[in-house]
């Protein structure tokens, strides 16, 4: 395969230019050979692209002009699988130059490690170049640069498919495939390739050491004998939080929601809350919820914006709350 990344003057296929194209191609999960050019822009490049790639104009300066290098690209691509890192921006911006300059679209197999990574990796903070690459420990000290990064790219799909090899079984993949099949997703042609693979090599396998192992970094159990506690006993005068933190401040908004969230989880009925920085909003649902389904015994599902909100309250809050109250209650993290 054929990993590839470009530099552009900023997002949009049509105002913007393309200052630079990089790729390398792998065999049998190492780089053979490598494609770097430089094109030459036709409007002044704005400073902050310049200082973000630390592309200088005299490299821009000495570039080959679009066409040439865009026809220098297809020729290196051949019909090799081409593997990007959000390739709906990188494929999709070249085929759009391509086309202004009368040549023929990539028309190639492409794989996109952005949507891998999605999949395979649900437990980074996000899945951009630079966090996936850190997972794998893979050097990207030169970041913005087209070169470098198609070269981290192609190293992370090795990394993606050594990490199905080893943890995701056939049973899973397969499970995948479906889904991709039935939502019609450009990832369905990876996923095929890999059930083949897997189906054909079923029994020269190593034995799988079983799905990835999240079980010690995304489940918290708390077997405790039960208290019979109320939203008072916990951040009232006197409760909980007071006896454990000397510095702990009683906040009456925080103890209304609770109260609120445990009336309507007893209700069955709907609540929104608007709550402002510092009410402990956080505490405030959890404390509730786990008193729901300690006493309910049944599953109570928090769904959160954002993936730092999520480690929050998985490696933060729920620690804190194991610690401090007497009320059993099991978590994980999905």
């Amino acid at each position: 395969f054929v990993a590839l990344d470009i530099e552009t003057t900023g997002f949009d296929f049509e105002l913007n230019e393309i200052i630079e194209i990089g790729a390398f191609r792998f065999k049998k999960g190492e780089p053979v050979d490598q494609f770097s050019i430089f094109i030459k822009p036709q409007k002044k490049v704005p400073e902050f692209i310049k200082q973000l790639t630390h592309i200088t104009d005299e490299q821009l300066a000495s570039g080959t002009n679009l066409p040439d290098a865009l026809g220098k690209m297809k020729n290196y691509l051949k019909d090799d699988i081409v593997v990007c890192h959000n390739a709906s921006f990188d494929i999709g911006f070249l085929n759009r130059k391509l086309i202004s300059c009368n040549i023929s679209e990539i028309g190639n197999t492409i794989f996109d490690t952005l949507d891998l990574s999605r999949i395979y990796l649900p437990i980074t903070v996000n899945h951009k170049l630079g966090t996936v690459a850190e997972y794998f420990n893979i050097d990207l000290s030169q970041a913005h640069r087209a070169y470098y990064d198609a070269k981290a790219t192609g190293e992370i799909l090795i990394k993606i498919l050594d990490f199905i090899d080893d943890t995701i079984d056939l049973a899973t993949n397969n499970f995948l495939l479906e889904i991709a099949n039935y939502g019609d997703l450009e990832v369905k042609e990876f996923l095929r390739r890999i059930v083949d693979y897997q189906r054909k090599n079923a029994l020269l396998q190593r034995k799988k050491q079983g799905t990835i192992d999240f079980h010690n970094r995304n489940y918290i159990e708390h077997n405790i004998k039960a208290e019979n506690l109320n939203i008072d006993d916990i951040f009232g005068e006197k409760g909980v939080f007071q006896e454990k933190f000397d510095d702990y401040e009683m906040r009456n908004g925080q103890i209304e929601m609770a109260k609120a969230i445990e009336v309507n989880f007893k209700k069955r009925e709907y609540l929104l809350v608007e709550a402002g920085t510092g009410v402990g909003k956080s505490l405030a649902y959890l404390v509730p919820s786990i008193f729901y389904t300690n006493k309910n015994n049944t599953k109570v599902v928090i769904s959160t914006n954002t993936k730092n909100l999520q480690e929050q309250l998985f490696y933060k809050d729920l620690p804190l709350l194991k610690e401090c109250i007497n009320v059993p209650f099991r978590a994980t993290l999905l």
